[in-house]
């Protein structure tokens, strides 16, 4: 399906696993460049590799807790 999001860029929050990562691979495989959150690094690193296969920039952003 083409949506019109090719080269455009996403940001994606909870893309470590489930709903989120999914959709940040249905975002690449449009041709969307994503930027992908969550507090799970390794599985965002997991979720930018399974976006790699469609050519598009899949940036891990690992979020973390601020103290107050």
């Amino acid at each position: 399906m083409e949506l019109g999001l090719r080269d455009r860029v996403a940001i994606v929050t909870g893309a470590s696993r489930g709903i989120g990562r999914q959709i940040a691979i249905d975002f690449a495989a449009e041709g969307t460049h994503v930027v992908l959150t969550a507090r799970d690094a390794a599985a965002l690193a997991t979720t930018a590799d399974a976006c790699f296969p469609f050519g598009r920039v899949a940036m891990p952003w690992p979020a973390t807790r601020c103290s107050s």
